[in-house]
């Protein structure tokens, strides 16, 4: 596996796994602090984690294809004039079909994920409002709270640079979208990390902003 594929498949599937980890573990502590911020954070991670999913099977793609290059080349490199034209037709067929599953990948799975994701985003926004709306809840554990979101939002901020950086590159572009969605997991996990703590202290409002706050941000990145 070439360079140019292992470094952003690895990336990618690092990410994916941090991305569920958060996902489980703010769904956890919103059910023991009893927070509706922690919980509709939890569903913008899943977001999240469903972008470095995708990524993860496409840059997947992108190594097959490049392997099956470099096999073919190596195969044309031979000796044995009449055992490499027999093994190169066979490579070219197995090129040409990781290649073909790539193009069709990237032309039609790409966009139907974008749509998916974007459609779970708005209704996942929409359902939390509803329940928010009539949802009469005491947060409590909140420095413990306020300790944990820092953690991740530290966390998520490191590894978004990290992908924002290697999207630079080209053949790495697509590391952008994984990166900018951890980013937005980023500037909330910090927003919610300062409101946990004023609460704390008898300053409820930035709690009660955010509750309403990310089920928007949730409806604004689906559409």
């Amino acid at each position: 596996m070439q360079e140019s594929s292992k470094r952003p498949s690895l990336v990618a599937l690092t990410a994916l796994i941090i991305s569920i980890v958060f996902f489980l573990g703010m769904l956890v502590l919103s059910m023991l602090n009893n927070s509706f911020a922690v919980f509709s954070l939890a569903w913008l991670i899943l977001s999240s984690a469903l972008i470095w999913l995708v990524l993860t099977v496409q840059f997947y793609q992108q190594a097959l294809a490049e392997r099956e290059k470099l096999d073919m080349a190596q195969l044309a490199a031979g000796r044995d004039g009449e055992t490499i034209f027999q093994a190169q037709q066979g490579s070219v067929e197995l090129f040409a079909v990781a290649r073909q599953r790539l193009k069709f990948f990237e032309k039609w799975f790409l966009p139907v994920f974008a749509i998916l994701i974007g459609l779970y985003q708005i209704l996942g926004g929409i359902l939390l409002c509803k329940r928010l709306a009539v949802l009469e809840a005491e947060p409590r554990r909140l420095l413990l709270s306020a300790v944990l979101a820092a953690a991740a939002a530290f966390l998520s901020f490191l590894f978004a640079l990290y992908a924002i950086g290697m999207s630079n590159q080209k053949e790495w572009k697509p590391l952008r979208a994984g990166g900018t969605s951890l980013l937005a997991v980023t500037v909330i996990s910090f927003l919610l990390t300062i409101a946990l703590a004023a609460a704390q202290f008898g300053f409820p409002l930035g709690l009660a902003v955010l509750d309403w706050a990310v089920p928007i941000l949730l409806i604004v990145l689906g559409v």
